[in-house]
């Protein structure tokens, strides 16, 4: 399979489902490629190290790629890395860069046109949904990372400056308070969409939205949290949650995979360690990424590195690793 090189030396660019098709129609795919002299990428042993997703985009807008091979699949849908290739695939062809070739891999390319299927999911992120919606309020706000931006309690004054200058920017404060003020007074008589990603804990919210009154008729708070606590006193009338599916075993080996291996699959002699290590996360994607970039380990034999993993193994099992267990 390919190896690391520039770029921008790859002619085409194959998008896909590892756990659906790597094994057989992919495979078959690469090589005849291949076998024509067609320098092709595809995700395999050949990453690295880092930021995957943000090196994969760079490939795909690499300056002689013109074409990229989406191959849709039954489960295709469900993995947001195809997902975030596809976006970046599909912003090359708006601008000319380059064309897509859609591949239906055992599913039924009617679903296509009667708007049901692969294309109709678009690959949105969090503020491309944001973008979409907005246009249907008065005033808008998108407030990323709540956590990590108020890690000490002082911090919420900076995301309420932050929501109220994208309303009204002539506003200004000093503290919580006056910010939860301010917010109430701004915003109770307008419809306004407000999203707040990877909220902590209840008085982050309290800071940014205390109460439904806040807030004119018609107005959308979507909150994103790991905590359902988070939303305890707000009426269950007036809520509605939506919990994203725990992954299966192997969509879990795959993700813990791609950033603990830096491919889809264990590597030789690490499936009954991965198996045994994505047994202490129940399925949860962000739990399977920490662990995966903790046990990510270069330069060493693979006896040692296992010894490493046993190790973390007996450690989650006895005690909560802080960053694993702060995403459940």
């Amino acid at each position: 399979m390919e190896q690391e090189v520039g770029y921008s030396n790859y002619k085409v660019f194959i998008n896909f489902r590892g756990a659906d098709t790597r094994n057989d129609f992919i495979g078959h795919l690469y090589r005849a490629l291949d076998y024509q002299g067609i320098h092709t990428f595809i995700d395999s042993k050949g990453l690295w190290k880092g930021d995957k997703t943000t090196r994969l985009l760079d490939i795909i807008k690499g300056s002689k790629l013109k074409l990229s091979i989406a191959v849709s699949s039954q489960r295709y849908i469900e993995s947001k890395w195809c997902l975030r290739e596809l976006a970046q695939m599909l912003e090359c062809q708006e601008l000319g860069q380059q064309i897509i070739f859609p591949i239906f891999f055992k599913v039924d390319p009617s679903q296509v046109k009667k708007q049901t299927g692969f294309f109709q999911i678009s690959p949105e992120t969090q503020p491309d949904v944001y973008n979409r919606l907005s246009g249907d309020f008065s005033e808008s706000c998108f407030l990323e990372d709540v956590r990590v931006q108020t890690s000490q309690p002082s911090d919420i004054v900076c995301l309420q400056k932050k929501l109220l200058y994208d309303v009204f920017p002539q506003r200004e404060l000093n503290n919580s308070r006056q910010g939860s003020g301010l917010i109430k007074e701004t915003l109770q008589h307008l419809k306004v969409l407000l999203i707040f990603d990877d909220v902590g804990n209840r008085d982050q919210l309290n800071g940014l939205a205390g109460d439904l009154d806040w807030f004119g008729h018609g107005s959308r708070i979507i909150i994103m949290t790991r905590d359902k606590s988070v939303l305890n006193g707000i009426p269950k009338t007036n809520r509605k949650i939506y919990e994203p599916p725990e992954l299966n075993q192997e969509e879990s080996l795959e993700l813990l995979s791609l950033n603990a291996f830096s491919t889809n699959q264990p590597r030789d002699g690490f499936l009954k360690h991965s198996i045994d290590i994505v047994g202490t996360t129940v399925g949860l994607p962000l739990a399977l990424e920490v662990l995966g970039r903790d046990l990510y380990i270069e330069d060493k034999e693979d006896e040692e590195v296992k010894e490493i993993w046993e190790s973390k193994l007996r450690m989650l099992e006895q005690i909560h690793d802080d960053k694993v267990y702060n995403t459940f």
